[in-house]
Formats: C-alpha cells, sequence, structure tokens
C-alpha cells in the first residue's frame, strides 16, 4: 500500500502493475500467469556491498522461475534496518528515506513508532 501510495502520489501508477503475492519463488504457476513474452520480471542489481543471502536469492528466482530477469542499477540502495539505525542516531528523518506518498502513508500506520518500538524523529 505504501508504495501504491507512492506511485499515487508521482502520477505513474499508471505505468506499472503491482500486485501482492506470497513469495515468488514458491508459486508454480507465476510463469503461466505472467508469461516471459509479456512480464518482465525485474530486481535490483546487486552491489559488493549487498549480503551473500541476497546473491543466492536471485539465483534461486532465476533457476526456479526458468526465466529472464532484468537486473536495474539504482543510484543509491539502503534496506529498512540501515534507514532506522541512521534515524535512531539522529541521521536524517524518515521523510528524507520515503518518498511523498508513502510517507504519508507511513504515518498514517503509525510507522516511526512501529519501526521496532524505538523513540524515532518523524
Amino acid at each position: 500500500a505504501m508504495f501504491k501510495a507512492t506511485l499515487d502520489t508521482q502520477n505513474i501508477a499508471h505505468r506499472v502493475q503491482f500486485i501482492n503475492m506470497p513469495q515468488t519463488a514458491y508459486q508454480p504457476a507465476f510463469n503461466s500467469i505472467y508469461p516471459p513474452e509479456k512480464y518482465d520480471f525485474v530486481d535490483i542489481a546487486l552491489t559488493s556491498h549487498d549480503p551473500e543471502t541476497d546473491y543466492i536469492r536471485q539465483k534461486a528466482f532465476r533457476d526456479l522461475l526458468d526465466r529472464p530477469v532484468e537486473y536495474i542499477r539504482t543510484p543509491w540502495k539502503i534496506h529498512i534496518s540501515q534507514v532506522r539505525d541512521r534515524i535512531e542516531k539522529g541521521i536524517g528523518s524518515w521523510d528524507e528515506y520515503i518518498p511523498k506518498g508513502g510517507y504519508e502513508y507511513f504515518l498514517s500506520l503509525n510507522g516511526p513508532a512501529r519501526m521496532g518500538g524505538i523513540n524515532l524523529k518523524k
């Protein structure tokens, strides 16, 4: 919902089809529901800073789904645990890490208080 709120606020929701589903790798019918000739499977390109588990997951998706995977490179990538740690140390605030639309949704869920139960700046 936070992702959809961000897309709606940025007026780009019409360019993306977002479907909630359980773990992709565990969906035996994934390729028949989303045939490779019609849908791209897109993931974030990994860097040397990513944990080995992310490399294992990406390889598993390719192998289990037996389909091409497109990788996009982002200018930067940060995990939510790193964001929480930075905010806890007083480095930035949530609205610097969460885009407009998603940030407002995050606040509506009392997101800052729910992130580990620690007192974090909004």
